[in-house]
């Protein structure tokens, strides 16, 4: 899952690798989802909670047609027709912000604003 900091599509964007992800829907606030990844907690927030099922049942859906093509690769290379993945080498990704150091800055705003109001 690729994510922005801002709708625009300006500004740093990171990525949620949603292989072996659990997502699911939160039970405290309407228009949030919760991907849990590896040892990491991502609260993703709908526009509107009418918009919240569409966005669980995408992400369910991107998970299975990856896994399923992840599948089909691995057999291919299994039985020899994709020998050459195996000489690919993978580059290490540039270093950006960590997502939580977005959402820790973001979670103390909401928390400042609900203290104010």
């Amino acid at each position: 899952l690729l994510y922005y900091k801002r709708n625009n599509r300006h500004g740093p964007s990171w990525s949620i690798d949603l292989t072996g992800a659990r997502v699911l829907i939160s039970e405290n606030n309407n228009r949030q989802i919760v991907i849990v990844s590896g040892e990491m907690l991502y609260y993703v927030r709908c526009m509107h909670k009418s918009y919240r099922q569409a966005w669980y049942d995408s992400l369910h859906k991107s998970q299975r047609t990856f896994e399923a093509a992840i599948a089909t690769v691995q057999a291919d290379v299994n039985t020899g027709k994709l020998g050459f993945l195996s000489t690919i080498k993978e580059e290490p990704l540039l270093e950006s912000p960590q997502p939580e150091q977005v959402l820790r800055k973001t979670k103390e705003k909401e928390q400042m604003k609900m203290i104010e109001d």
